[in-house]
């Protein structure tokens, strides 16, 4: 076990409740107000934990989108220069070619805690919202008004293009499977569908005067999420994406808001990194940023409490759920451990805002991404028992 002398491990000790313990396929080609808990948590105990930090590197970014994190920790890709006008982001008719950003992927050492540059990529176009162990999504807006959906390779940097037509692609997000679904648009239209792709199909749900936005695949089987906006109002939606019958089959409605835009869809997700890693091990839960409440909430569509969600700390504005079943969320002066059992239950353990990303390894399972001025601090962080600490 690492001492406190290793490569700038940092140990604080702090109190949380806690449960009991407890390379996938690349994409295919071509009521709210409810704090009850959704999550079937047995009863928890209040232990001794301690939080190890481990510096990995600095990046640059461009203040506006977060890195996304390689699932084996070792690699970021993030987005530099000037960051794009909003509606670029939202994909919307006067989106502009994004000419004075870039996206470059940074090595990572676990060694020496510095990040080495390895390449840029050669095209114009914003950091989309997946990845797996093989390579992350980007969105390029074309001068012709289209957007297409690519592919970069971590080791390489070349591009694959998923979608390449003269729609508006947009919001991609990737399977465990290799599956891909996206929001799509023709360029004359207003409203988004819903397109997701398997090895076997493609299947559209048409919008009908509303936007299917935000597609996020659960990590649990065919489940996914979609922030759906309908004059104004804002659900989360579940369903099953194994095939065209059950997709329109909805498995569960939230609802968030109800007098949204789309620019309040992509907040509730924007600090949702799509990591495949490790499969999970929880039924299927989406982690967001609830746009009515001002904080970040947990909902789990499959439980006998599938209209409620679960309201975490005040000010949060991102975070994640640990193996044990704790919330790990950010707000404006620390990262904080909650229970989601006993809300009240909550420490703060690493200062500064830092958004948690879960990877697949169980030595470091969190990289935190610190974001200040043009940097982004990335250290990887491990939650260890008092016992673990007994017995060294």
């Amino acid at each position: 076990m690492e001492t406190a002398a290793n490569a700038g491990l940092i140990v604080a000790l702090v109190g949380l409740a806690v449960a009991g313990c407890e390379t996938p396929p690349g994409p295919v080609a071509a009521s709210a107000s409810s704090e009850q808990s959704a999550l079937p948590i047995p009863v928890v105990r209040a232990r001794q934990f301690v939080a190890a930090i481990l510096p990995l590197g600095t990046v640059p970014y461009d203040g506006f989108a977060l890195p996304i994190v390689r699932p084996d920790g070792r690699a970021v890709a993030t987005q530099t220069g000037y960051g794009p006008s909003w509606p670029t982001v939202l994909a919307e008719p006067d989106a502009v070619v994004p000419r004075g950003s870039a996206i470059s992927v940074y090595d990572l050492s676990w060694a020496d805690g510095e990040a080495s540059h390895r390449f840029t990529v050669n095209e114009p176009a914003i950091l989309g919202r997946s990845c797996d162990q093989r390579g992350f999504l980007i969105e390029s807006p074309r001068s012709d008004g289209s957007r297409w959906i690519g592919y970069v390779a971590w080791e390489t940097g070349a591009i694959q293009w998923l979608v390449a037509d003269k729609h508006v692609n947009a919001f991609a997000s990737l399977g465990r499977e290799g599956q891909l679904a996206w929001s799509r648009r023709a360029q004359d239209a207003a409203h988004f569908d819903l397109v997701i792709r398997t090895a076997e199909n493609e299947w559209t749900i048409a919008a009908e005067g509303d936007d299917w936005l935000m597609p996020t695949f659960s990590g649990v089987g065919h489940g996914l999420f979609i922030m759906r906006l309908n004059h104004g109002e804002l659900t989360a939606t579940f369903m099953s994406a194994a095939d065209p019958e059950s997709s329109r089959r909805s498995l569960g409605h939230l609802t968030l808001m109800t007098s949204a835009t789309r620019r309040d869809a992509y907040q509730s997700l924007a600090s949702h990194a799509g990591i495949l890693g490790s499969a999970s091990r929880r039924p299927d839960h989406l982690v967001f940023f609830h746009p009515s409440s001002l904080r970040m909430a947990i909902w789990q569509p499959t439980t006998t409490r599938a209209g409620a969600s679960i309201l975490l700390a005040e000010h949060s504005t991102a975070g994640m759920i640990t193996s044990d079943g704790l919330a790990l969320i950010t707000d404006a002066h620390s990262l904080i451990v909650q229970s989601v059992v006993d809300l009240s239950d909550r420490r703060r353990i690493v200062p500064g805002v830092q958004i948690p990303h879960p990877i697949a390894s169980k030595r470091w399972p969190i990289v935190l991404a610190g974001p200040a001025g043009g940097l982004v601090d990335l250290t990887a962080l491990r939650l260890l028992s008092s016992d673990a600490l007994d017995d060294r």
